[in-house]
């Protein structure tokens, strides 16, 4: 298989948990996020739950850290593989 596919598909396969991360994430900040709608004068948080931007930004977040973590693990793979990368 390509080096190229393999890295989209581990690419595509981290978005699952980080989906589901950045989601419980941005509602368990749901209470600090309706403290902070005053003093920012931004809409952070509905009655429903935290705003859209706040779900996308965490789910941004928790997909870079893991496509970050799994660079670092292949890397590490790679020189105790004798790899010139």
């Amino acid at each position: 298989m390509a080096p190229f596919l393999k890295s989209g598909i581990t690419a595509v396969l981290l978005l699952v948990p980080a989906v589901i991360g950045g989601a419980v994430t941005s509602f368990l900040l749901t209470p600090l996020l309706w403290r902070l709608e005053q003093p920012t004068g931004l809409e952070l948080a509905g009655h429903s739950g935290p705003a859209e931007v706040v779900i996308y930004l965490a789910i941004a977040a928790f997909w870079i850290a893991l496509l970050a973590s799994a660079w670092l693990v292949a890397r590490a793979r790679l020189r105790r593989a004798g790899g010139r990368r």
